[in-house]
């Protein structure tokens, strides 16, 4: 997927909102445990090119954080939750809080949530 969007840039075709969210997708579904981490790296291409993410992207992206083993996930789930509310107003709804709260159920950081 990323090597689709550096050829799509080596083109001089310049991504969109849909081009990010469909690559968030792909990243999501791979399973891999760097998905976050890339997914990660689309917002922050995103912002600088001026591309603002939608809460559909930002759900989908805390999702990414919840699924993962990442011993950060909980964290960076919370620290999206309020970048998307304060940074980009967008209205969060029952599934964004949803993918938050089973980040925060799922992590081992006792200071974030878990068991």
């Amino acid at each position: 997927a990323q090597r689709l969007l550096r050829s799509m840039l080596q083109h001089n075709i310049q991504p969109d909102a849909v081009t990010f969210s469909i690559l968030l997708h792909a990243y999501v579904k791979s399973n891999h445990p760097q998905a976050p981490h890339k997914a990660m790296a689309l917002l922050h291409q995103m912002h600088r090119s001026n591309i603002q993410p939608d809460l559909i992207f930002f759900s989908t992206l805390i999702a990414a954080w919840a699924k993962s083993s990442h011993p950060n996930s909980a964290k960076q789930a919370k620290s999206l939750l309020h970048t998307m509310e304060h940074h980009y107003n967008i209205t969060v709804n029952v599934q964004t809080y949803n993918a938050v709260l089973l980040a925060l159920a799922r992590s081992s950081d006792p200071t974030h949530g878990g068991p």
